[in-house]
């Protein structure tokens, strides 16, 4: 059985797509590089596919990759509107 996904998982996901870089994104997230990468690898696992491509100066999004980023990003926006919606009720 995968592990689950938590939502730091998938902001980590994001973060790291999106600058194209393990340790700017730990740097974004205020976690370690070691830290991202044991989530990309749970994320990866999870999935069942590699989502990105790793070389010795490049990050790239594989084609599965390319095609969670916009969902995750939609995701995370409708966690944001969640919240917002929510604690501006009380």
């Amino acid at each position: 059985m995968n592990p689950l996904l938590t939502f730091n998982d998938l902001h980590y996901f994001e973060s790291t797509a999106r600058l194209k870089s393990i340790s700017k994104a730990a740097e974004e997230q205020f976690i370690s590089q070691p830290a991202i990468s044991l989530s990309l690898k749970k994320t990866e696992n999870y999935f069942g596919t590699a989502l990105f491509t790793r070389g010795p100066h490049s990050l790239d999004l594989t084609n599965a990759g390319a095609k969670l980023y916009p969902l995750v990003k939609d995701l995370l926006k409708l966690q944001d509107e969640l919240f917002i919606s929510t604690s501006s009720s009380q």
